[in-house]
């Protein structure tokens, strides 16, 4: 899950509570709790706390917090440690990076950012941090699709960056690109809000999952008719690392 990305509507970045909760290995409920009881102004958490949902594994839709950089920097406050100040600083240096990709974007607004330096900048600031060549392409190519789809057809500019936009994965698959288990990711798609299980026991895509994934017949059926899956796009693996 990404720490930071970019509100379009308001042009500013921002986290979420989810992926504070995450960061800081924190229970979500937990998150929640300590935002509702802030004590700041009214005006301050207008400014720096939207609520918002996104569905759990059960489908149910739960309550989580659209958090601004101030926001952000106001409740992490109390987290002590070496590894919160850890995080705190990944955190502060996904704000940095993004509000400047940010500020460069918008000087002129009628231009579009030219993909192809966007797409190497970020790619080279993955491998920086470690990552495998492809795992770092596909960290930069979701935050260009994410963050810019308008920019879509551009990409076309890369060959290799379209071939890695149509690899599809199965939970097993993306395990292995992520270092962790196929349950672990089909937990972490849950609570990004991109599938959930019927009374079947079946995955179901959400709207927002079927940006990322796609239904496929398996060669078998069952009584109720042929089985399906779900495979996913890579450019889903930045989100559940």
């Amino acid at each position: 899950m990404e720490l930071v990305q970019i509100d379009k509507k308001k042009n500013q970045t921002v986290t979420t509570s989810r992926q504070i909760a995450e960061a800081f290995n924190k229970q979500h409920k937990n998150v929640i709790q300590k935002l509702e009881t802030l004590e700041c102004s009214e005006e301050f958490t207008e400014l720096n706390f939207q609520p918002s949902e996104y569905i759990d594994s059960t489908g149910r839709k739960l309550k989580e917090y659209t958090i601004t950089r101030d926001g952000f920097m106001f409740v992490v406050m109390g987290f002590t440690g070496k590894k919160a100040a850890r995080i705190k600083e990944n955190y502060i240096g996904a704000f940095n990076y993004m509000e400047e990709e940010l500020r460069k974007i918008y000087a002129e607004p009628s231009a579009l950012p030219p993909v192809r330096e966007l797409f190497q900048t970020l790619q080279g600031l993955a491998t920086d941090l470690g990552y495998s060549p492809s795992t770092a392409n596909v960290r930069a190519l979701s935050i260009v699709d994410t963050q810019y789809p308008e920019l879509s057809a551009l990409k076309l500019l890369d060959g290799n960056v379209s071939s890695e936009q149509e690899r599809l994965l199965t939970p097993t698959e993306l395990g292995r690109e992520s270092s962790i288990t196929p349950q672990t990711v089909n937990f972490r798609l849950t609570e990004l809000g991109y599938q959930f299980r019927n009374e079947k026991k079946e995955w179901v895509l959400t709207d927002a999952g079927k940006t990322y994934g796609v239904y496929m017949d398996l060669k078998r059926r069952h009584a109720e008719g042929t089985v399906r899956c779900i495979r996913w796009k890579s450019t889903v693996l930045p989100q559940i690392m």
